[in-house]
């Protein structure tokens, strides 16, 4: 393990080092670069201030910990790095001089974005940074402006295409190398997109060049930005915008060109563990629409029909718009039409070329009926039938679902929308056979939405240039729905819930570090450490350090995962806990320890010894890290405590069986299919205990005499009676 002051020559284990001219890295101030073999990297970057204060280097990295490796010798003794706000110093001047030096560090950080600041606001002496170190599961995050070619640490990115996006107004796209994916779309008019995405961060890259368009609004849920792509030359892969600090949720997203210039969009960076959406996307059957769609996996082998999985989910990169002959990709199903309560849906692409359309006939799929088929993620209460669209006998034959569905559907307020149906460049086969032929099947699409042409079914017919774009027609089996007529009115028997449960989502800790448990706070004394607030014991707990303005502080719980909190208590200490307990607080949560999201305030708690309060939390969101931000205690000036703090996950409260009344009239049948009970047997009789209690009677002889009424239009069918 290196120690502060040593030569540093190679990142240790679990580090990885970062050169000083890294563009993440921003140098304000005069700054000069010496090269030497003694270096890292044979240069170093140094700081030549004019006044004092004058030069800071500053960035931001993803991470737990971090180490600067400079000259140590000959620079300011006095070195400020400020990280999260918080201040220390270090020296840079030694004697004798230490190449690679090991001149900082500092660990423990909580894994997350960190934002860091290195200066000198003692004297003007200069100072330097020849590499940084950080985890290897780290790194730096780019600012506004950087070319980022690929995702930072905790980022991911989806390629900016209409698979996605829902654009407004003419949008065309383009192939370049320099892109991400090798292609980009853009507009010169005021045009618009929108797109949907889970997660609490979002980054827009694109193309920045002088002469692009300056004016360029994103609006997330609702609250708008400006941001411009008229700037240096032209940059491909340019981060031109970042929101981050959004709560885990879902969120809506507009990107809206103001001027009539050109703007180049390139990719979309999320959260890891985020989710892209097209803004007419749903995820279950159920919520399907006509102009919905929904996602679904597909893999095959060349010129044999594949296997349909992981409905609603996203499980791969999208099957390109050109198609594939062994695809193994991601499209959407698009719902065209809700006929007799059977769900019409039309790929969005050709899911396979190079397939034949005897192959497709052979297991069923060009045939009239279909081929029946079950698909991950599609309830047993349903089953679908793939087959391919109809396409026409002749060019004026207009009667046929390739018409209806593609060539005049007007999703995007376009009719035929290649951006919807990708039908250019490449044929769809369809089930109808040319006019005055057995042997050619009709073919749509590939130089306009209306072509119409034919191809040989066998194997004369194969090739790239023609594909297989199946439909899914998803009918409901036959459905036994009651409703009952009772005192003139039509009910339906609910089911009560069950009791409340409480789930305990921590564990009795024994140190500030107990994985996957961390245990964090403002400040800490020994026998007083944070993570004595989480050891499930009921005493003095958790303490500030002793120092004046310690009436207020906080104190954090990483859980290693995220876990839903519901509810939350907090115990008071035995330690003056009516002076030193938190009276003004907050619950926060976060999922990456640099943005917080406020759960729950309390204001003007008052304690006694070891009091415990809950505290009900209204959140559906699950968060990895929870802290308490304690605004100030109830009168000590120098010491906050808190005796225990607990998290819970709530089940819903229990509610009472009852009879709900659908209607005063004879129910019709979409009210039968969705109100109606599908199961009478909640309705039978069960046995059932009953205790009545006796009045007394009078005397008989020695004994006494007890008597009970009993309704028996009530209680029938009495087995067993047991009198105690």
């Amino acid at each position: 393990m290196a120690t502060l002051g040593q030569a540093l020559t190679t990142p240790e284990s679990g580090w990885k080092r970062i050169e000083d001219t890294h563009p993440y890295i921003s140098y304000l101030g005069k700054t000069g670069i010496s090269t030497s073999s003694v270096y890292t990297d044979s240069h170093i970057t140094y700081t030549n201030p004019d006044a004092i204060g004058t030069s800071k280097i500053s960035f931001k990295f993803y991470g737990t910990k971090i180490r600067l490796i400079t000259q140590i010798g000959g620079f300011a003794t006095t070195v400020k790095v400020k990280i999260d706000g918080i201040i220390e110093s270090h020296s840079q001047d030694a004697s004798p001089v230490v190449y690679r030096g090991l001149a900082y560090e500092k660990t423990g950080l909580i894994l997350g974005l960190h934002t860091v600041e290195i200066y000198n606001d003692t004297d003007n002496m200069g100072f330097s940074l020849d590499a940084i170190d950080v985890d290897d599961i780290g790194g730096l995050s780019a600012p506004i402006g950087a070319v980022v070619t690929s995702p930072d640490a905790g980022w991911k990115r989806y390629d900016a295409s209409f698979a996605l996006l829902k654009p407004n107004g003419v949008w065309g796209s383009n192939s370049n190398s320099l892109a991400y994916n090798a292609t980009l779309i853009f507009t010169d008019k005021k045009n618009s997109l929108k797109f949907s995405f889970n997660g609490t961060k979002i980054r827009l890259l694109g193309v920045a060049n002088n002469g692009y368009s300056d004016s360029v609004n994103v609006i997330v849920d609702g609250v708008s930005e400006t941001f411009s792509t008229s700037y240096g030359a032209s940059g491909y892969q340019t981060l031109l915008y970042e929101k981050a600090g959004l709560q885990n949720d879902f969120h809506s997203v507009e990107i809206i060109n103001n001027k009539e210039i050109v703007i180049y969009l390139d990719a979309i960076d999320i959260d890891s563990a985020g989710r892209l959406y097209h803004p007419d996307e749903v995820t279950e059957i159920k919520d399907l629409a006509v102009g919905k769609r929904i996602r679904c996996h597909y893999q095959a082998s060349s010129g044999s029909v594949g296997t349909f999985s992981g409905l609603g989910k996203e499980t791969s990169d999208f099957i390109p718009a050109a198609s594939s002959a062994t695809p193994n990709g991601d499209f959407y199903w698009i719902m065209v039409e809700d006929w007799n309560k059977n769900k019409i849906l039309v790929a969005d692409r050709n899911v396979q070329h190079s397939i034949s359309w005897d192959a497709l006939n052979t297991v069923g799929v060009a045939s009239g009926s279909g081929l029946p088929i079950k698909i991950e993620g599609v309830q047993n209460s349903i089953f679908a039938t793939l087959r391919l669209l109809t396409g026409g006998v002749s060019v004026s034959d207009k009667d046929n679902e390739w018409e209806k569905y593609i060539a005049n559907f007007t999703l995007n307020g376009v009719a035929g929308d290649n951006n919807v149906w990708n039908w250019q460049g490449i044929f769809s086969w369809t089930s109808t056979t040319i006019s005055g032929t057995n042997t050619n099947r009709v073919r749509r699409g590939t130089t306009t939405v209306a072509t119409h042409a034919s191809g040989q079914s066998g194997a004369g017919g194969v090739g790239q240039g023609v594909g297989f774009r199946p439909v899914l027609i998803i009918e409901s089996k036959a459905q036994y729905k009651s409703i009952i007529k009772y005192d003139n009115k039509y009910k339906k028997w609910v089911e009560g819930g069950t009791p409340a449960t409480y789930v305990d989502l921590t564990t009795a800790l024994s140190g500030n570090n107990m994985a996957p448990y961390s245990a964090f706070a403002s400040s800490e004394v020994a026998g007083y450490e944070a993570y004595r607030a989480f050891n499930k014991v009921k005493d003095a707990g958790w303490q500030t350090a002793n120092a004046s303005g310690n009436n207020k502080g906080w104190i954090m719980l990483d859980m290693g995962v995220e876990k839903l909190v519901t509810m939350y208590a907090i115990t008071a200490s035995n330690n003056d806990s009516a002076i030193r307990s938190p009276k003004d607080f907050k619950l926060l949560a976060s999922t990456d320890n640099a943005t917080w999201v406020q759960l729950d305030s309390q204001t003007g708690i008052t304690w006694i010894d070891l009091q415990r309060r809950e505290f009900i939390v209204f959140n559906t969101i699950p968060y990895r890290y929870y802290k308490l931000d304690i605004i100030i205690n109830n009168g000590n000036s120098n010491f906050t405590n808190v005796g225990e703090i607990e998290f819970y996950n709530i089940s819903s409260p229990a509610t009472p069986s009852s009879w709900n009344t659908i209607s005063t009239t004879l129910p019709s049948k979409d009210t039968f299919i969705s109100e109606g009970m599908d199961d009478l047997s909640v309705l039978d009789r069960k046995p059932t205990n009953f205790v009545e209690t006796m009045s007394d009677n009078g005397v008989l002889g020695a004994g006494e005499v007890f008597k009970k009424s009993v309704d028996l239009k009530k209680l029938f069918e009495i087995t067993n009676i047991k009198i105690e």
